[in-house]
């Protein structure tokens, strides 16, 4: 399974918010937020090619 549409609109919304962001810790949190969404789609992935050997 790829990215649903509802991940790829809360990845292209926190990818504003990080672009707009002047808070350090505010733009901590929204990184983190990014990045657990992107480790999501990786493990699909990964375990998806892991399935198929």
């Amino acid at each position: 399974m790829t990215v649903t549409p509802e991940e790829r609109e809360q990845m292209n919304l926190l990818c504003r918010r990080i672009q707009e962001e002047n808070d350090p810790k505010t733009f901590g949190g929204l990184v983190r937020q990014l990045d657990e969404l992107l480790s999501t789609q990786e493990e699909r992935l990964t375990g998806r090619k892991q399935a198929r050997s």
